[in-house]
């Protein structure tokens, strides 16, 4: 039997390559063939993979492309989908591309899934006195 193993070739028997066990050397040749595979073809399963989209960004639904994290959403990093990872927390604001949310200034709040700092307004226990907040409880 003739082993057409390499890009060269290898032309022999099993036992030449010092293998007795029959599966054992189906099994090797199938390993070694995979990994030739594999080393020359990177360009085409390099596509097979997920995209890791990092901080700030998140993947299509297929994970084949990242995009910016939507306003209202906050996206840590890798493996973020669909409408972002995460919704922007009440008292906080998340512009486009949020790594995290951003905190209203004291004495603001705003609702779940604020996009801007002017989605920020003063807080019903707040009272604005002498150029700053104060808590009315």
């Amino acid at each position: 039997m003739q082993l057409g193993i390499g890009s060269q070739g290898f032309q022999g028997s099993w036992a030449d390559l010092g293998f007795d066990d029959e599966k054992l050397d189906f099994a090797l040749v199938g390993r070694i063939v995979a990994c030739e595979w594999v080393r020359n073809n990177t360009e085409k399963w390099l596509k097979w993979l997920p995209v890791r989209c990092g901080p700030g960004t998140l993947s299509n639904l297929a994970l084949t492309s990242c995009g910016d994290c939507p306003a209202g959403y906050f996206c840590p990093g890798y493996n973020s989908t669909s409408q972002g990872d995460v919704l922007c927390p009440v008292g906080h604001f998340c512009p486009t591309s949020s790594v995290e949310p951003q905190q209203c200034d004291r004495g603001r709040t705003s609702e779940r899934g604020s996009t801007s700092e002017a989605d920020c307004r003063c807080s019903a226990s707040s009272v604005w006195i002498s150029n700053r907040f104060q808590n009315t409880f």
